[in-house]
């Protein structure tokens, strides 16, 4: 199995590679949470979910946008803990 830190570096320079630059106008790093919390606690998490992905594969601007969804699109079961950990 792969590492995040083996995956993003090789699946970033692919699609950004030359050959693909003109098909991909954007990437789109979203972070979710489950239910628990607030509303404005769970969009924050969200939000700083996306951005450490988005930190983390970005060394310059290569139209990488992050976004935070909070508990608004949730994935998961939310009545169950398994549920909920499919939304972090």
């Amino acid at each position: 199995m792969l590492t995040i830190n083996q995956f993003l570096p090789k699946y970033c320079s692919v699609l950004l590679c030359d050959d693909y630059r003109e098909y991909v106008s954007e990437i789109i790093i979203e972070g979710h949470t489950d239910t628990n919390g607030s509303y404005i606690y769970n969009l924050e998490l969200s939000q700083q979910r996306a951005f450490s992905v988005a930190k983390y594969c970005l060394t310059e601007s290569n139209g990488i946008i992050s976004s935070g969804h909070g508990s608004v699109e949730t994935r998961g079961d939310q009545v169950q803990a398994s549920g909920r950990r499919d939304d972090r």
